[in-house]
């Protein structure tokens, strides 16, 4: 009989072990799958700012050729007037250093 009431012991100290390791697994799943959603997150993370780095130097590329654009066409701007100007001015029959010098 003193073997059986050993045994009880033993089996419920066995079943408690058993029941703890569950519950450590079962506590350890939430964890490693929160660890997962973390690095998942950290991983959108660093390509979202990859994409916003790259989109915001595509955007100073083309705000630049934009500039370059209107310098050009400032430029195309004023020398279409100044053709325009010496045009008028070879029509009167003055040159340049008539004008300037204002002796017509």
């Amino acid at each position: 009989m003193k073997s059986e009431k050993q045994k009880l012991p033993r089996q419920k100290a066995l079943e408690q072990r058993k029941s703890f390791s569950e519950q450590t697994n079962a506590a350890r799943n939430p964890t490693a799958s929160h660890s997962a959603q973390e690095e998942a997150v950290r991983a959108s993370g660093k390509e979202t700012l990859k994409k916003l780095e790259t989109t915001q130097e595509e955007n100073d590329k083309l705000k630049t050729a934009t500039q370059e654009g209107q310098k050009k066409a400032a430029v195309s701007d004023a020398a279409k007037k100044v053709d325009t100007f010496v045009g008028d001015v070879i029509i009167y029959g003055l040159n340049i250093n008539q004008i300037v010098t204002g002796h017509w």
